[in-house]
């Protein structure tokens, strides 16, 4: 659910950045694009986080 609102977000603000470029605002392309791959690392960072903290806590767990 979550990866699914995120996706959307990044795609919107691809398209955004797309829009931008036809009519000839590179500066709002920018913007849009920068957007998105912010939307993209923040998402892979969190995931990444939730990923490494299941290990560790695996790992000390004392069912282990």
């Amino acid at each position: 659910m979550v990866t699914e609102i995120i996706f959307m977000k990044i795609n919107k603000e691809l398209t955004k950045a797309e829009q931008a470029m036809k009519e000839g605002n590179d500066g709002m392309a920018r913007v849009c694009a920068r957007r998105a791959c912010g939307n993209a690392i923040s998402f892979w960072l969190r995931s990444e986080e939730r990923r490494v903290g299941k290990e560790c806590r695996s790992r000390w767990s004392p069912y282990h």
